[in-house]
């Protein structure tokens, strides 16, 4: 809408154009070009009464309208956007100029989408609360009505306080990735766009990948009315706890993020049950089915590809949705992209659930376990439960065996509860529970496919997590000897030893140390005995060469600084101890060279010297497959000769070169060799009538 002012034609004009008899609006409004069926439009209403108030501001002043419409310097400018560049209707044309400003994404994606909803599904009528109504209409009530006021409760109050757009955006694309047809060939094309981050999604876009769609605009409508709460505007809930998903966490996560495939499943999961049971939305079917995929979520590693495999196979299973614990039960089913061990632990749990409440009761309170998290597999497979089961993949077994396996899944329960909490191992110092399960067996996992091995740390979703460990098998059908089936079951002849279970559990692990000297493979034993060596270890890691060549790693390569771990037991464990009573003099303190890829000072050793008149002498000692070697060198210059001719006759020293004297003896003569060189270099100090014809080996004062 726009004017002329110069072409008004008024009984009585003022210089400025304007009828003094009457308002500015009533002047507009009795112009032949204005039509009356404006009048009924609010948008011209409001700018009515706008222009009555700024006349009546400046109606007293004089030139004001040569000032106006002035061009050299204009005092008021206006910004002209041309609206076919922007692809839309003519139904926003009014509400462009009524904010006076371009239209949000949302804004121009409910418009499109509203207009094509006519297109798709023009007679599609939607009964809610009882009334029949269009879906276009419906949308068109809701949209601007209920859903806004929802979203507005849960805006980032913090980044944009007074907007929310965005968030209905970021809600609008989870539900677009939940109603995807999971069978559709197109489908991983627009997964893939879908959840890329950081990528801007607008209508064109959607319905590139062909998002926009009935099953999509369908479930969009059903999830939003089935969101907003009856009174209070906020979340409506259907779940009658928190324990397995948090319907209102999850809600703002998808809006504000960030959110995790895992989260987005168990999202796709939630709105596909609405949409397919919204007219009996039983709150234990319900439940039960969030229950059942969210173990499945949480417990499988949902990078992208298996993503769109979970999806497919949530998508299958919504036929028996309602009936989940018994279509598991009864049914040998694979699900694409879930972790089949996982998928075996649920048709397990489901058919004991089903056999008694008892199991139920015990079964959810192990999987609601902070850090287990539905992953309880190691309980069953510890009690005998699992072995039962696969002989027949049922749980027909008698009354009096059952109440056996109950007392002992429950005894395990109550023992991992000890070592495990919410945010996984607790710390009993010392490293204590590390190395009692190092009493017990090679419980380190491989990190990658190299010589890493880990101690294990806590994240759930890390391959070299204690949650990992408990998992066992990669496989379903495990053979006996596999390598994570057998180290999960050392954690299990760990808990055996474990007969009474009020003994503290630190004083329970020191007796389980107690017992490292009988570990007959020394690399287990020393790392057992001494919490030092695992100290050391900031990252966890440890390089394992064979049970000869272990090195101890600050970070996470062997080319940073690193220990072999003989040497420095070595170190810790036998010559600081000498040191601190005086068994070495005339060395000081032994000292440790912690190698890294450009050291100059050679592998990782141990090392003593003293300072004399001819120089430093220098014992060192490094782990030379499977042996130590010693090398007695002079930093500056020669070794005196009669100290070389000693050691050569009394300790067995052979002579390598001019420089050094070196002897390479078995682990268990080291000490022996060590008191010996230190005797024979202690009475060399102490003579004084060396020869003359050789350098003089006497200590500084």
């Amino acid at each position: 809408m726009s004017f002329d002012l110069t072409k008004l034609q008024t009984p009585d004009k003022s210089a400025d154009g304007i009828d003094q008899r009457n308002s500015f609006s009533k002047t507009l409004i009795d112009s032949p070009q204005f039509f009356l069926s404006w009048l009924r439009d609010p948008t011209v209403q409001s700018a009515l009464t706008m222009l009555d108030d700024i006349h009546n501001l400046f109606k007293d002043s004089r030139a004001s309208y040569q000032r106006v419409t002035q061009t050299d310097h204009p005092y008021v400018t206006f910004q002209f956007m041309k609206l076919d560049d922007f692809g839309l209707t003519d139904d926003l044309y009014i509400k462009m100029n009524a904010r006076g400003k371009p239209l949000t994404a949302f804004e121009a994606f409910k418009a499109k989408l509203e207009q094509f909803m006519g297109e798709i599904l023009p007679n599609e009528i939607y009964l809610f609360k009882g009334q029949r109504k269009k879906l276009r209409d419906h949308f068109s009530q809701q949209v601007d009505g209920t859903w806004t006021d929802l979203f507005w409760i849960y805006r980032d109050k913090d980044k944009k306080p007074n907007l929310f757009d965005e968030q209905i955006m970021i809600f609008v694309r989870a539900v677009a990735i939940v109603t995807r047809n999971s069978n559709a060939v197109s489908t991983n094309e627009a997964l893939r766009a879908l959840t890329a981050r950081n990528v801007p999604f607008s209508f064109p876009k959607y319905h590139e990948h062909g998002c926009i769609d009935a099953p999509f605009i369908k479930g969009l409508i059903t999830v939003l009315d089935e969101c907003v709460g009856e009174t209070d505007g906020k979340l409506k809930t259907h779940l009658r706890d928190t324990a397995y998903y948090d319907e209102e966490a999850i809600f703002k996560k998808v809006l504000n993020g960030p959110v995790d495939l895992a989260e987005l499943l168990q999202f796709q999961a939630y709105c596909a049950y609405i949409c397919k049971n919204r007219d009996d939305l039983r709150e234990d079917s319900f439940w039960e089915w969030m229950r059942v995929i969210t173990n499945l979520a949480e417990n499988t590693n949902t990078e992208f590809e298996a993503f769109t495999r979970c999806v497919r196979s949530v998508n299958e299973l919504l036929d028996k949705s309602t009936s989940i614990l018994e279509h598991l039960s009864v049914t040998d089913l694979e699900l694409p992209g879930f972790n089949p061990q996982q998928v075996r632990e649920e048709r397990l749990k489901a058919q004991l659930m089903l056999r008694s409440d008892a199991w139920r009761s015990r079964i959810q309170e192990a999987e609601q376990h902070g850090y287990f998290r539905g992953q309880i597999e190691f309980l069953l497979k510890f009690s005998g439960v699992l072995d039962r089961w696969q002989e027949t993949k049922s749980c027909t077994w008698s009354e009096s065996d059952d109440v056996e396996y109950r007392k002992s899944f429950t005894d395990y329960f109550i023992k991992a509860s000890k070592i495990f909490s919410a945010d996984g191992l607790n710390d009993f110092g010392e490293h204590r529970w590390e190395r009692a399960l190092l009493v017990i067996g090679d419980y380190l996992l491989q990190k990658g496919s190299g010589h890493n091995y880990s101690f294990l740390d806590n994240p759930r979703s890390s391959h070299l997590s204690w949650k990992r460990l408990l998992r066992g098998a990669a496989e379903v059908d495990p053979k006996p000897d596999d390598f994570f089936e057998k180290r999960r079951c050392y954690v299990k002849d760990l808990f055996m030893k474990w007969v009474d279970v009020t003994t503290g559990v630190a004083e329970f692990l020191d007796s389980v140390i107690g017992h490292a000297a009988q570990v007959t493979v020394p690399w287990r034993r020393i790392l057992a005995e001494k919490p030092a060596m695992i100290s050391f270890c900031k990252k966890r890691l440890i390089q394992y060469f064979g049970d000869e060549n272990v090195y101890l790693l600050r970070g996470e390569r062997i080319s940073g600084a690193h220990a072999e771990l003989f040497t420095y037991d070595l170190y810790i464990g036998l010559l600081l101890g000498k040191h601190d009573k005086g068994d070495l003099v005339p060395f000081s303190k032994p000292q440790y060279n912690e190698h890294q890829a450009d050291d100059p000072a050679g592998p990782p050793c141990v090392f003593l010297e003293f300072e004399c008149v001819d120089g430093i002498i220098v014992l060192g000692v490094c782990n030379q497959n499977g042996k130590f070697e010693l090398q007695l060198f002079n930093r500056k210059g020669a070794l005196p000769a009669n100290m070389k001719e000693a050691l050569k006759s009394s300790a067995a020293f052979v002579e390598r070169d001019n420089e050094k004297i070196t002897q390479t003896v078995d682990w268990s003569k080291i000490e022996d060799t060590i008191d010996g060189v230190v005797a024979v270099i202690r009475r060399l100090a102490k003579q004084s009538h060396l020869s003359t014809s050789t350098p003089n080996l006497r200590m500084t004062d």
